[in-house]
């Protein structure tokens, strides 16, 4: 057993930001961020920064406007994901964007797209996301074989390099009762609920891990694991699917193919990681 705790992270898409630090310039008319053809200003990105800092100087911090640009994206992506699935959400009768106003369409936006049913999404196109890596994806599928020496995890190793198939040895080697059974596979999850719901010493190496590729020993209070990333193959599609019910999930599939741009001076939208700062 590996759990860390039954305490699951609460993933909202509103929360997807990443504090920055710095100051920017708010001193020309370039667009800060735009979505699907939908754009917010510098003009207007000042204004907002303005309204939540108090501050009138002409630079501000970067984490402010991070905020705002985050608010903006998401509520725009949203809203592009309803049009594509039919559905829509009305905006806020204030025509001026403010902060109030912002979260307000967010809200509108983000209460439409949970009552909407996802789109589906062919093999294909799961196979292209989770290709991505569970850090870029969101999602984390592992399989793991829990033996309690570290000799006895070379041994493992070793197995699997002459090719015995993972579920195998698992079978045979690993000590783990909740998982050996059915070849060491543990649940699909959101990569936020994951690194959550297990101890660090799993957490990172499946994390930096290539897909199919076993890594390890990875010691832990249980003993050493050898961890795999599972190839796209070896996951039932529903087991993937299930995943659609978080929002975080969802968001970040949805979001894939949408015109999203973040002005460099800000960062980059990364799916997942959200609006990153440059060499962040």
């Amino acid at each position: 057993m590996i759990r860390r705790s039954p305490l699951r992270l609460a993933v909202a898409a509103a929360a997807t930001t990443v504090a920055l630090s710095g100051c920017a310039t708010f001193n020309d008319t370039d667009v800060a961020a735009r979505v699907e053809g939908v754009e917010l200003t510098e003009a207007q990105l000042a204004s907002l920064v303005r309204e939540t800092t108090g501050d009138d100087a002409v630079r501000a911090p970067l984490d402010a406007a991070n905020q705002a640009i985050t608010a903006f994206v998401l509520d725009e992506s949203l809203r592009a994901d309803l049009d594509r699935l039919g559905a829509s959400a009305p905006r806020p009768d204030n025509d001026e964007l403010t902060t109030a106003s912002l979260q307000e369409s967010f809200t509108i936006a983000f209460g439409a797209w949970q009552a909407t049913p996802p789109q589906t999404f062919s093999e294909d196109e799961w196979s292209r996301f989770y290709s991505r890596g569970p850090v870029e994806s969101g999602v984390t599928c592992t399989a793991h074989i829990l033996v309690e020496t570290e000799a006895e995890a070379f041994t493992v190793l070793d197995e699997l390099d002459s090719g015995v198939p993972f579920a195998q040895v698992a079978a045979v080697r690993s000590i783990d009762p909740g998982s050996k059974d059915s070849g060491g596979v543990l649940p699909c999850a959101s990569t936020g609920d994951f690194a959550n719901s297990y101890i660090p010493e799993y957490v990172e190496p499946a994390l930096a891990a290539e897909i199919g590729v076993p890594v390890g020993p990875a010691q832990s209070q249980y003993g050493y694991h050898i961890i795999l990333v599972r190839p796209f193959e070896s996951i039932d599609s529903a087991e993937l699917e299930a995943l659609l019910t978080n929002p975080t999930v969802r968001f970040e599939l949805a979001s894939t193919d949408l015109d999203i741009y973040i002005n460099p001076r800000y960062g980059s939208f990364e799916g997942a990681r959200g609006i990153v700062a440059l060499g962040g």
